[in-house]
């Protein structure tokens, strides 16, 4: 892996289709950005929401780094022993000695009740592991990528040692930052480090826009959107407290990019979706001719 790969992954999960996944939030559910009991704007809750999404998305998308990183060194992939669990990291070692569980996270900041409901899920997955390979020795790792943030170290080091005995062919190991990147290499070479990792991330963190002024809402972007998921746009007419609001007029400070949506839906559009065409384009010239949102 080099940093072209390291930027395209990184890019692909956090700004790829931002503005789609946003209005399904918004249509989806429209009272976690609207309501009196609130103590921020428009444009505060549109940034909160963004930010918090693109705080999940970097944590998907440094797994798929880590699983390149791996599978570039020889690891080869496992699928889940079990259809109700979801694994981050499953591997044979390329000695095909052995198998890696990696359940990775990017900070360990946890509170109690959350960090007991991960340990089982950890738990849950070694579990299912040894009972598909009752022969092969396993190597569970739980895996914070972020160092600065070790809240959790204690409680999760002692409900490993308790269960040491459990599982006698699994090693449980518990990871900050480096500490991963430092155990495997020494059982076989991973041809990217820590220090490419983090130089990689501080390069990739110059060019980040704000969440808000990283959203393309051009009208070719928009219009592209509306040919996908027509439907999106043709929702966003009912939910009449997001224009009240100005919810929808902080997404689309201007009122080209609707429309642009509008001409596509037109285009496309049977009789009763025509309807609601209509009633969206009725909504455009109320809330931006009008000053409806003021």
């Amino acid at each position: 892996m080099d940093y072209a790969s390291f930027e395209t992954i990184l890019n692909r999960h956090v700004f790829g289709r931002t503005l789609e996944e946003l209005l399904k939030r918004l249509v989806r559910h429209p009272e976690r950005f609207v309501g009196l009991f609130r103590p921020s704007t428009a444009s505060e809750k549109i940034l909160q929401n963004l930010t918090q999404a693109r705080e999940i998305k970097f944590g998907d998308a440094m797994e798929e780094v880590v699983g390149e990183i791996l599978q570039s060194a020889g690891y080869e992939s496992l699928s889940s022993p079990s259809p109700e669990l979801e694994y981050d990291h499953l591997y044979y070692t390329p000695d095909k000695q052995s198998i890696v569980l990696i359940e990775q996270k990017v900070r360990d900041d946890h509170d109690s009740t959350k960090r007991w409901g991960q340990f089982q899920n950890f738990e849950q997955k070694i579990v299912a592991v040894v009972n598909a390979y009752p022969s092969v020795p396993i190597q569970a790792i739980m895996y914070f990528l972020d160092p600065e943030f070790t809240k959790n170290r204690n409680f999760y080091a002692r409900k490993m040692q308790e269960r040491r005995d459990r599982y006698p062919s699994t090693l449980m190991l518990l990871f900050y930052g480096e500490e991963l990147f430092i155990h495997l290499n020494r059982v076989h070479p991973l041809g990217v480090g820590w220090a490419e990792i983090t130089q990689w991330l501080q390069q990739w963190r110059f060019t980040l826009k704000s969440a808000a002024r990283g959203l393309d809402t051009s009208p070719e972007a928009v219009a592209q959107i509306a040919r996908e998921s027509p439907e999106l746009f043709l929702d966003l007419a009912k939910h009449i407290r997001l224009w009240e609001e100005g919810i929808i007029q902080e997404v689309f400070p201007k009122p080209d990019s609707l429309q642009a949506a509008c001409d596509v839906l037109a285009s496309v559009a049977g009789r009763r979706r025509l309807e609601r065409v209509f009633q969206l384009k009725g909504m455009i010239t109320k809330y931006y001719s009008y000053g409806g949102a003021e």
